[in-house]
């Protein structure tokens, strides 16, 4: 209180007698880390330097003791509500002991402190975590149960439940989660104490020094890391570090207050999403001061994730795309968990590309309708056309590769889900982004109240409103039976109720989701004929080298706000275990699609790795196609195989 009201001075001297001895305590309620961080508020604010690098310490370390504790046994939904007050503490020991200047030397414990918390939550969240702890001392059929509740809530997400009101599918989703927070964490738990046999501590405990990070970048990449952070005047903005693999200092840049800068991005990317109005408003992410190398790998963050990174300008004014080969990751400790201290990029020029073999699999134009027309005599509200360049394309690249196609009917999610540790796997398909989520409609449906008297005091208790509606949300009406009310059902769960999960907006199309959307029933491999990013997180694609996904809109994700993370398609894709995935931030024309993908295989077959394979494409078809809509849409995440 006193210290929003100015009085910064008498703030520190009422804190620092009380809280100097309970300094190295650990503190279940972080009541402890919370005042220390109001004191190095205070502390800046009245000039005192080094009781507030003293207070940042102590935050930082407190933090780092509790927060693998405090994961150890907490759900992933726990997990991300408790991880808040971590991450606010970080941003404001980073705002606060960054030097006050734009630009300069950052210190490297305290770019450090972004490495241990930048991706913490995000490693937890595929089928590649869960395999890391088979043969650890945990119960396969913890892990099994785990993994089959986290697809019975995605298939929840995308479908309901048929015939039943929004309350009635909510509530048998929020059963089903509640099973999956228990198993989860059980799970952790039996992890933790498989850690304690083995005398490691619980979480993520493995070492993340900047010089361990240099080694696995190598001497031709800087990563570009970005975070945010509250500076003294109470402003959250944005900072990118850059850290060069070759050596020298770790340097950071403000990139402006996150409000501003957030409302620009979503107008350059709303730009770019339309041919012809795309171009205009480019954030600078680089000065003339700051290292680049060859290759620069970009760890975004928030709305960040969704802008193409090749198209931001150098410190010449030119497309980073003119002069270097760009990429993404997820987080820093994706790079050092991946690299294991090698050169992870290959050469300057992309050397060491994909190493493919006969166990690849495309897939690529699903058939949409499956006859559905035949069995019904209404008008679609909502459906998919078929992308007929889909098909030459899958056929192009599974030539390449060595394989057959997945086409048409075969196209199934059932198909998709069985894939099995592919060396390549290759999607030609529509992609999908959910924009509905939490709606009106939701909220409008009208709920049943019940009071019951429980040991004689009158309780007031909400129940499942057990009427049907059609269309879903229509409050007061009774849905009638058959394809037609079914349709209106599920096109309005799908595209305006939404999913509850983020994870679950962003998604593929296969085949038969036109004829799950037209109501009509269809076979268990056909299903919904939609596979979300949570159901793609769980495929086993441990030993994939690369995964493309050539549909649109592939890169756009939910902003996880617990920790900054983009969650999609193209981390799902990673979750699950493969090395790289290229995906697309907006809708794509599926002719240009095809012939950007018919180059970047060949420059493949040419030795390149992924991300310099799918730069010399977007050169190519800018060459033809100079507006950045059609090229610079692109991103490869994750590493070039080696």
């Amino acid at each position: 209180m006193l210290l929003e009201r100015g009085r910064a001075a008498e703030a520190v001297e009422l804190l620092r007698d009380r809280l100097a001895g309970l300094i190295g305590h650990l503190d279940p309620d972080e009541r402890l880390p919370s005042g220390l961080t109001v004191l190095l508020r205070a502390a800046v604010r009245v000039g005192d330097r080094q009781l507030a690098d003293e207070m940042a310490a102590a935050v930082v370390q407190l933090d780092d003791q509790l927060l693998p504790l405090r994961l150890a046994g907490a759900s992933e939904q726990q997990a991300r509500r408790l991880f808040g007050a971590y991450a606010e503490r970080t941003a404001t020991v980073l705002g606060h002991c960054l030097p006050p200047h734009p630009a300069g030397e950052a210190p490297s414990w305290l770019y450090e402190l972004v490495l241990r918390r930048k991706g913490v939550l995000a490693e937890r969240q595929g089928s590649a975590w869960l395999r890391a702890r088979q043969g650890a001392g945990v119960d396969p059929g913890l892990l099994d149960a785990v993994r089959e509740l986290r697809r019975q809530v995605a298939v929840l997400d995308i479908g309901g439940v048929e015939g039943a009101s929004i309350q009635a599918a909510r509530r048998e989703r929020e059963v089903v989660e509640r099973r999956l927070e228990e198993a989860e964490t059980e799970l952790y738990r039996a992890v933790a104490m498989a850690g304690a046999r083995a005398g490691t501590q619980p979480g993520p405990a493995a070492p993340v020094e900047v010089g361990r990070l240099r080694g696995a970048l190598g001497p031709q990449t800087v990563l570009i890391d970005l975070s945010t952070m509250y500076r003294p005047d109470g402003t959250l903005r944005y900072v990118a570090f850059f850290v060069h693999g070759a050596g020298g200092t770790v340097r950071y840049r403000d990139l402006g207050a996150t409000a501003e800068v957030n409302g620009r991005l979503h107008t350059l990317i709303d730009g770019l999403a339309v041919p012809g109005a795309a171009g205009q408003g480019l954030p600078e992410l680089v000065g003339p001061d700051d290292p680049l190398a060859p290759r620069i790998m970009v760890s975004p963050t928030g709305v960040w994730g969704m802008l193409p990174m090749c198209l931001l300008p150098g410190p010449d004014g030119r497309p980073l795309i003119d002069g270097h080969v760009v990429s993404s990751v997820p987080s820093a400790r994706s790079v050092m968990h991946r690299a294991g201290g090698a050169d992870i990029a290959g050469g300057a020029d992309g050397a060491g590309g994909v190493r493919r073999a006969g166990d690849a699999v495309v897939l690529g134009d699903p058939d949409f309708d499956l006859d559905f027309g035949e069995q019904i005599s209404f008008f679609l509200r909502s459906s998919y056309p078929r992308l007929p360049h889909t098909g030459a394309e899958a056929v192009e690249v599974a030539g390449r590769l060595g394989v057959a196609p997945v086409l048409r009917q075969t196209a199934t999610r059932g198909a998709l889900l069985g894939v099995h540790r592919p060396r390549v796997l290759h999607i030609a398909s529509h992609g999908i982004f959910l924009d509905a989520i939490n709606s009106r409609i939701e909220a409008a449906e009208p709920r049943v109240s019940v009071i019951r008297n429980v040991g004689g005091t009158a309780v007031t208790q909400d129940e499942v409103w057990a009427g049907q509606v059609g269309p879903v949300g229509a409050v007061g009406q009774v849905g009638a039976a058959g394809p037609a009310a079914e349709h209106r059902r599920r096109v309005r769960w799908l595209h305006t109720i939404g999913p509850a999960a983020q994870l679950s907006r962003s998604a593929l199309l296969l085949a038969g989701c036109n004829a799950w959307l037209a109501g009509v029933a269809t076979a268990g491999a056909v299903g919904t004929g939609i596979l979300p990013a949570s159901e793609f997180a769980l495929l086993d694609l441990a030993g994939t080298e690369l995964v493309v996904l050539s549909a649109c809109s592939t890169g756009v994700g939910a902003v996880d706000y617990a920790d900054g993370s983009l969650l999609g398609l193209r981390g799902a894709a990673l979750a699950a275990g493969a090395a790289c995935c290229v995906s697309s931030l907006w809708a794509v024309d599926d002719a240009a699609t095809a012939g950007m993908m018919s180059t970047f295989y060949a420059q493949l077959d040419e030795g390149r790795d992924p991300a310099a394979a799918l730069r010399q494409a977007q050169l190519a078809l800018r060459a033809s196609h100079p507006d950045p809509h059609h090229w610079a849409g692109w991103v490869a995440e994750g590493l070039s195989a080696v």
